[in-house]
């Protein structure tokens, strides 16, 4: 009975995984990235050649080349990271049947990105914020081009040793 429920959750996740790297695609499609994601619930064990579970993640790039997550830099697995987010966040609202994913929140993940990317990273969040697929994007932030996406922000501030939020005005 052990051996029964061991398996389960590898049952739901093998079940699960071609909607997530489905919705994962759509999202790196829309980031403009040019790669796109597999996933891989099971891999061969290198020295026994036995089948293990597992979830391995496989990136193609815009020419082809496939090549293991593991492999890719701060920066490039920062719009993967954000991607595959979003696709297990869209499997969530899917399942529960709420209309729309309540909330995307990132804290501080561009700072892995040079300055181009950091443009087309903020290009993306305005686009994502344009199609209202979230009730409410927030963001943390010290780069000013980021700070610059959002209509609406929100600055923690220090007064007297006390921490306050303020909302500026125009």
């Amino acid at each position: 009975l052990v051996e029964v429920y061991q398996e389960i959750p590898v049952l739901l996740m093998s079940e699960s995984l071609p909607a997530v790297e489905q919705a994962t695609n759509e999202t790196l499609e829309l980031l403009g990235c040019g790669e796109r994601i597999r996933l891989d619930d099971q891999s061969q064990a290198l020295t026994s050649g036995a089948v293990k579970d597992s979830l391995e993640i496989w990136i193609t790039d815009a020419q082809g080349y496939e090549a293991p997550y593991e492999t890719y830099s701060g920066g490039e697995k920062f719009s993967i990271d954000i991607a595959f987010r979003d696709g297990l966040g869209q499997l969530i609202v899917a399942r529960s049947g709420a209309a729309d994913a309540p909330m995307l929140a990132i804290d501080e993940g561009w700072g892995t990105l040079d300055a181009e990317h950091i443009q087309a990273f903020a290009a993306v969040l305005r686009r994502v914020i344009e199609s209202k697929r979230y009730s409410l994007v927030l963001a943390v932030s010290h780069i000013q081009e980021m700070i610059d996406t959002f209509p609406t922000k929100v600055v923690l501030c220090k007064r007297g040793g006390v921490s306050a939020l303020e909302v500026p005005r125009g």
